[in-house]
């Protein structure tokens, strides 16, 4: 699901309040992050088969510049759904 222009203002807006980036990348260093345009499901595992009624946690993905280090944000947790 893409992020609306609201959704991607309010989690600008977080992340710029929360991020230190001032400490950069903890693998390469680079203090450059692109933020996913786009909200993705961690889902349960099925032990091997599609799980389709487990528990699933929306998240956005922020990624590194320098190395692609990529976080995984709860978006739940940052208070955006």
């Amino acid at each position: 699901m893409r992020l609306t222009e609201e959704q991607k203002l309010k989690l600008e807006q977080i992340l710029t309040e929360r991020w230190e980036a001032a400490h950069g990348c903890w693998i390469c260093g680079s203090d450059q992050w692109s933020l996913s345009e786009r909200l993705f499901e961690l889902r349960e595992h099925g032990g091997g088969r599609l799980q389709l009624d487990g528990a699933s946690v929306p998240i956005v993905l922020v990624t590194c510049h320098g190395c692609g280090n990529t976080v995984m944000l709860n978006i739940v947790a940052l208070g955006m759904m």
